[in-house]
C-alpha cells in the first residue's frame, strides 16, 4: 500500500503546562487619574494648620510641639510689631503716621487762631464810645477785686457817682446835662491828634489834608497838581457850554 493520500506530519510543540493559558497582554500605561491619586498620596502634608505633627501623637511631644510653636509666634509678632505694646498708632487717610500731641496742638492753634479773628471782627465793629465804655468797665471790675464787698457812706467813688446822676425833676438837670456834654467833647478833643495849621496847601482830588508835623514843602512830581487843573478845565468848559447854550432863551 502507498502513503501518497495521507497529509503531511505536524511539527511536534513542546510540552508545556502554558499551553491552554492566553497570551500574556502589554502592560497599559498609567491614566491619568492615577498618576494624580499617587500625586496627591506622595504630597500629603505631614503638618495639621495649627502647626503640629500629623497622626498620633503623645502628651509629652504635644506639649514640646506647642511651645516651639508660641515662641515662633511670639518672634514674629515682636517683628511685625516694633511699637510699644499697648500704644495706639494713629494714621490718616493715607496710612502715614500721625503724632498724636503735635497732631493736636495744631489743631488747638488752628482754634485759637479763628478765636483770635473772630474777636478782632468784632473788635472792628465797634465804635470809639463803645471801646472807651468797655474799657472803663473793665477797669472798674480790676478795681473791685481789691475794694471791700460792703460800701459805706463816706465812699469817695460811690459819692462822685451820685452826684454827675442826672434826675429827673432836678432844676440844675440842663446844666448838668450841658457841663457833661462840655466835658465829654474836652476829652474827645484831647484824644485827638492836632491838625495842620500852616498855610494853605495845595489841592489834591480826595481833599486830604497834611498831617500837622508838614512843613509847607511840596515833595510831589508834580502829577497830582496837573490832575487837579485837567478836571478843573473839564469843570470850566461845562459850565461855559451850558451858558452858550442858554444865552438866547
Amino acid at each position: 500500500d502507498s502513503d501518497d493520500d495521507l497529509s503531511p506530519p505536524r511539527k511536534a510543540r513542546a510540552d508545556s503546562d502554558d499551553d491552554d493559558l492566553p497570551p500574556p497582554r502589554r502592560r497599559a500605561r498609567d491614566s491619568p487619574s492615577r498618576r494624580n491619586e499617587g500625586a496627591a498620596a506622595s504630597e500629603k502634608p505631614t503638618t495639621t494648620t495649627s502647626g503640629h505633627g500629623a497622626g498620633l501623637m503623645s502628651g509629652a511631644s504635644f506639649r514640646e510641639a506647642e511651645g516651639k510653636l508660641r515662641l515662633e509666634r511670639e518672634a514674629e509678632l515682636a517683628k511685625s510689631e516694633p511699637e510699644k505694646k499697648g500704644e495706639t498708632v494713629y494714621r490718616d487717610r493715607r496710612g502715614r503716621k500721625l503724632d498724636v500731641l503735635n497732631e493736636f496742638m495744631r489743631i488747638e492753634g488752628e482754634r485759637e487762631g479763628q478765636r483770635r479773628q473772630a474777636r478782632e471782627e468784632y473788635e472792628w465793629g465797634k465804635g470809639t464810645t463803645q471801646k472807651r465804655d468797655a474799657a472803663l468797665a473793665q477797669e472798674e471790675l480790676e478795681a473791685a477785686k481789691d475794694e471791700p464787698f460792703a460800701r459805706t457812706a463816706d465812699d469817695p467813688k460811690l459819692e462822685k457817682m451820685l452826684k454827675e446822676t442826672i434826675r429827673d425833676g432836678d432844676p440844675m438837670r440842663t446844666w448838668a446835662a450841658q457841663r457833661k456834654s462840655e466835658r465829654a467833647a474836652d476829652d474827645d478833643q484831647r484824644q485827638r491828634k492836632p491838625l495842620y495849621k500852616g498855610p494853605t496847601p495845595p489841592p489834591n482830588r480826595y481833599g486830604i489834608a497834611p498831617g500837622y508835623r508838614w512843613d509847607g514843602v511840596d515833595r510831589g512830581n508834580g502829577w497830582e497838581a496837573k490832575r487837579v487843573a485837567y478836571q478843573a478845565k473839564l469843570t470850566t468848559r461845562k459850565q461855559d457850554r451850558s451858558f452858550w447854550s442858554s444865552a438866547d432863551m
